[in-house]
């Protein structure tokens, strides 16, 4: 059953407005007023000595951000124990319950795939389980995502054990080899910091690491380089390691991999999420629509050099408000006193 979570951050509007309060005037020619006679108004705006009676207008809009997470369970279901090598690892795709009938995706008897999506997203058919988030701001947003590193053996409760793997060269715990991929809908900018990119600069977008491609409104980055399809087994640009630095869970810290090498490997990514995008989809329209984060993973299975068990990764994404936390309110004029 797919799981959906909610949450909706609202701030108040709040407008304030200044404006010079300007007395009579008698004399149309000379425009003249004793400035003590101003009671409000600001010190930055006319000056009444020469006659400048300019107005202040500010105003100010809350920051705004309705979050919603779809299916935020990756579900491999039950694997074959015999399924692949240790020298010629079989994919296992995380495939749904519709996905375990399509052949192509390698279906072996006895297994069972995870949950159904509720829908296809950017061509993904429903033969696959995804999770993913949609994002509705009108003020940029830092997004910090960990991708929770390799499966790690849990007990039948979900609780991560620490028995290690003593076949490792660094006695690390025992996992799974699972590897990420992304799509991304939407504008998203490179994060470089809490000051870049400042709130008035435009910013670099953000390119996925699945598919090379910049990020753009209204527009889906696609799942793999060169097609846009989930099964493919591209040798650098499409899945990539949730890992930070190269180590193999076959053989531990600092070796190179036993197989399918040559991945990029990510454990955190930065991002600032784009204002101004809400509403449905609208490819190709005027205003933007609401951006999106979606994942897929797969497993490499090395048949019974993997130990049986229940196995879990916990991938973690943070939202927080990056400008238009503050209302700035004009400083207020204060007539001079008389001696």
């Amino acid at each position: 059953m797919a799981r959906t979570m909610c949450f909706v951050i609202l701030m108040l509007l709040l407008v304030s407005a200044a404006m010079a309060q300007v007395p009579e005037i008698n004399d149309p020619v000379l425009l003249e007023v004793d400035p003590p006679a101003l009671q409000q108004g600001t010190m930055e705006v006319g000056i009444p000595e020469i006659g400048d009676y300019s107005i202040l207008v500010n105003g100010w809009i809350g920051p705004y951000a309705a979050v919603s997470a779809y299916d935020n369970w990756i579900d491999f279901g039950i694997m074959s124990p015999t399924s692949g090598t240790f020298s010629d690892p079989a994919v296992r795709w995380a495939f749904s319950q519709t996905g375990e009938t399509n052949p192509f995706l390698g279906f072996i008897a006895g297994e069972n795939g995870g949950q159904d999506p509720l829908y296809e997203v950017n061509g993904s058919t429903k033969d696959f389980d995804l999770a993913g988030i949609r994002i509705e701001t009108n003020s940029r947003l830092n997004l910090a995502m960990s991708m929770g590193g390799y499966m790690r053996r849990c007990s039948s409760t979900g609780v991560v054990l620490t028995d290690w793997d003593t076949r490792r060269t660094d006695g690390g715990f025992y996992e799974l080899r699972n590897q990420v991929k992304i799509a991304l809908h939407g504008k998203f900018l490179q994060y470089n910091g809490a000051d870049d990119p400042l709130p008035g600069a435009a910013g670099t977008a953000y390119s996925s690491p699945t598919s090379g491609e910049p990020t753009a409104y209204n527009t889906w980055t696609a799942w793999s380089s060169g097609v846009n399809a989930i099964p493919t087994t591209d040798p650098v640009v499409g899945w990539f390691e949730p890992v930070g630095a190269i180590n193999d869970p076959w053989t531990g810290s600092g070796a190179a991999y036993a197989t399918d090498g040559g991945r990029a490997n990510i454990d955190f990514i930065d991002l600032v999420v784009e204002r101004g995008q809400a509403g449905p989809h609208q490819e190709g329209g005027v205003v933007p629509g609401a951006a999106e984060v979606w994942f897929t993973q797969r497993v490499l299975r090395r048949g019974l050099q993997d130990r049986a068990g229940n196995y879990r990764a916990d991938m973690s994404l943070f939202l927080t408000y990056r400008e238009a936390e503050v209302q700035w309110i004009p400083e207020t004029y204060v007539p001079p006193t008389s001696p």
